[in-house]
């Protein structure tokens, strides 16, 4: 296959990007170099031949001119706003990145005839736009609704919409880059190794379920595969079929490093029961959370 992954640099596109060329695909990358971490294709050229082109997808005649240079078979869209890169007061960003650069894709993958899309949603996309007030997540449902839109019309173009759960972990292939996407995982694991919070806190009370990197780049490969081969659409979660407590996580943690751990408390949020509601794991994942948790501890006291 020959796939086009916007958003390459960045924690899931460079490990996915990776692990298509380590399966003998051909990969084309696009990103903007926006995020911290721009390691990552220099990381990634040292083992492979990757096609990088630094383009910021909102410039329609620069993605359309990356585009038409290639036969391309499949898209993976990851050039978008997580729900830890910006605060309340910039919601609109969220649109901009996740609902209009969307929309130019779709129009470049139609143009050029590219018939399927592996999008990157939310575990929260489930909830429904009436029961939230979460710009990041408002925008993944809309997302998903456009691109079921676009497929309705469109019979030759099939999708995956993959609803991700917490993605935890350091790629074990090559070393991609420090990334500082944010996981509870990884921020407890930092406290442990003596290093400062990132940031954003979590839900001492609520349960969460995690995915290590290295599965969900084996899933997306698996996906895709599905997808180019059956051209059925796919709408699945991909989470640990277990769930963990902040409590009983920063225990976990706290036993593996032997070290004790202080973590700020967040107040309830909305998000609390929705986890509930999704069916998890249509794949099978090799790593458990403890596994998780052992490897984040392993990157943390390395770098």
């Amino acid at each position: 296959m020959v796939v086009l992954i916007t958003g390459v640099a960045g924690y899931i596109g460079s490990a996915t990007a990776t692990r298509f060329l380590e399966a003998g695909h051909k990969v084309i990358g696009i990103d903007n170099l926006s995020g911290k971490n721009k390691k990552a294709i220099k990381n990634i050229k040292k083992y492979y031949e990757i096609d990088f082109y630094e383009v910021d997808i909102s410039n329609g005649n620069a993605l359309e001119d990356v585009v038409s240079r290639f036969k391309i078979d499949m898209v993976f869209h990851f050039a978008a706003s997580t729900n830890e890169n910006f605060s309340k007061k910039d919601n609109l960003t969220f649109y901009e990145n996740n609902i209009i650069n969307l929309f130019k894709v779709l129009k470049v993958m139609k143009k050029h005839k590219i018939n399927n899309l592996i999008y990157p949603s939310s575990i929260f996309a489930k909830i429904g736009l009436e029961n939230t007030n979460d710009a990041y997540v408002k925008t993944k449902i809309l997302a998903e609704n456009m691109i079921r839109d676009y497929a309705n019309t469109n019979p030759d173009f099939s999708y995956a919409i993959l609803r991700y759960c917490n993605i935890a972990g350091y790629y074990s292939k090559i070393f991609l880059g420090e990334f500082e996407h944010y996981s509870i995982i990884k921020n407890v694991a930092r406290l442990a190794c003596g290093k400062a919070e990132l940031g954003r806190d979590f839900i001492y009370d609520e349960n969460y379920h995690f995915v290590h990197i290295d599965d969900v780049v084996n899933i997306n490969l698996k996906i895709a595969n599905e997808l180019h081969e059956k051209r059925q659409n796919i709408c699945t979660t991909i989470a640990s079929k277990e769930s963990i407590s902040v409590k009983e996580l920063v225990a976990l943690i706290e036993k593996l490093s032997k070290k004790d751990i202080n973590i700020t408390i967040a107040l309830k949020n909305e998000h609390k029961h929705e986890e509930k509601f999704c069916n998890y794991l249509e794949y099978e994942l090799e790593y458990s959370i403890e596994d998780i948790c052992k490897n984040q501890l392993e990157h943390e006291a390395r770098f």
